[in-house]
């Protein structure tokens, strides 16, 4: 009779097991094999003068989706986007740049490397 609940006892712990070692790669797979290719995206960027404006920016940037990371230098009047290309534009960048009244123009590389058909 011992002998049978040890064995009832060891059967559920490797059921047990099973189950946790077969379920952790179902729960976290799903998030851990999406990820998202990026574009690093070079804007120059006239009529930045301040580190306010530059949070300006950055702040209008977040708004975006699909932006993921925007580092601007007012002192050197440039900014580095990263983006999604699947949800947005380099275009969307710089009307959301403009539209707080600075002149965004991106590097030519950006602008042929969007415009290339797929």
């Amino acid at each position: 009779m011992k002998k049978v609940k040890n064995i009832a006892r060891g059967l559920m712990i490797l059921i047990g097991i099973l189950v946790i070692s077969f379920s952790i790669p179902i729960l976290y797979g799903a998030s851990l094999e999406k990820q998202v290719k990026t574009e690093k995206l070079f804007f120059e960027v006239k009529g930045m003068k301040n580190p306010k404006d530059v949070e300006r920016i950055k702040s209008e940037l977040r708004k975006n989706a699909g932006v993921f990371l925007s580092n601007c230098d007012h002192t050197a009047g440039t900014c580095t986007v990263d983006i999604d290309p699947a949800v947005t534009k380099w275009e969307a960048i710089v009307t959301s740049i403009n539209q707080l009244g600075f002149k965004a123009i991106p590097s030519e590389k950006d602008k042929k490397f969007t415009e290339m058909p797929h």
